[in-house]
């Protein structure tokens, strides 16, 4: 692949996924308010005191996830469906 494959193939096709994800998660968590709403409104359910960590026990939520599926791979060799990888945002190939 060259450079410019790479370009056209990833990095084109991944920055789009973002701005599709983020539009998207946008919308479903936080509407027209602060983009931030999610994570406040999150405090009194979490053992966080800040929006900033609450964002961050999402995160870890998120590659917790990513994780598991490596390691699936890793002991069955199956591949993911491919709409989980794009929820996941990464690739297999």
């Amino acid at each position: 692949m060259t450079r410019k494959q790479f370009v056209q193939d990833v990095v084109q096709r991944r920055v789009q996924l973002i701005q599709d994800v983020l539009q998207s998660k946008n919308e479903e968590y936080a509407g027209q308010d602060d983009v931030f709403k999610a994570f406040t409104e999150s405090l009194p359910l979490s053992f966080h005191d800040t929006k900033q960590a609450v964002a961050w026990e999402f995160m870890v939520k998120h590659l917790q996830s990513i994780k598991l599926i490596i390691e699936e791979r890793a002991k069955t060799g199956k591949i993911p469906d491919e709409k989980l990888l794009e929820e996941k945002n990464w690739r297999c190939d």
